[in-house]
């Protein structure tokens, strides 16, 4: 049985990992690392620096990069926190008519629309100042644990060309494609990720 350790969005840092595998897994265990979002960029650069690697890594809807536009960028350091209440709708308008799909993602509007309804706004400003000018591309090629990358054809956040792009800089790739962001964190993506560590543990068995 691989032993998982599941680091979802936004819930660490990418050098909290190490600290959570040597907490969780014991020495000479074998382990899964899965992650959504900027939990999986963070695994991305987990896997591109550390000793301990897993034996394979789950990326759904991993980013290489986040893209501030210029207006929030000048608004987000400017506006003290207690005034949240006051750009909260900016942010909402901005990633629901340029970053989501209103037509065929609401349901992942919902859900970051609820996540920038219950955020602390002192560190939701810390965590939007800190991914500001955030970037992997230079990690890629470092990474040395296989990965698979789920994607979504119509989530325009984590875009498809993007991830295009990413499966020919990570070395041992591969990649499956769901219709939507909600598929990606379904039963169907359950599946997919059940098919490929049987298939690893079945080639692994054959050498």
């Amino acid at each position: 049985m691989v032993g998982k350790v599941c680091l979802m969005e936004g819930e660490v840092r990418m050098r909290d990992i190490g600290e959570a595998i040597a907490l969780v897994v014991p020495k000479g265990k074998k382990f899964v690392l899965a992650g959504s979002s900027l939990g999986a960029s963070a695994i991305i650069e987990y896997c591109a620096i550390a000793s301990r690697l897993p034996e394979c890594a789950v990326l759904v809807g991993p980013n290489a990069e986040f893209r501030f536009p210029k207006l929030l960028g000048d608004i987000v350091p400017a506006f003290p926190p207690s005034l949240y209440s006051v750009v909260k709708p900016v942010i909402k308008w901005y990633l629901r008519n340029f970053r989501l799909d209103k037509k065929r993602e609401q349901e992942q509007i919902r859900k970051y629309e609820n996540t920038l309804d219950e955020a602390d706004p002192y560190k939701l400003k810390a965590n939007a100042l800190a991914i500001k000018n955030y970037a992997i591309w230079d990690k890629l090629p470092l990474v040395k644990a296989p990965c698979l990358i789920i994607g979504a054809t119509s989530d325009t956040l984590h875009g498809t060309g993007a991830l295009a792009k990413m499966r020919e800089m990570i070395p041992r790739t591969d990649y499956r494609e769901l219709a939507s962001n909600k598929e990606t964190h379904s039963e169907k993506a359950g599946v997919l990720i059940a098919e490929y560590l049987e298939n690893r543990q079945y080639r692994a068995r054959r050498r």
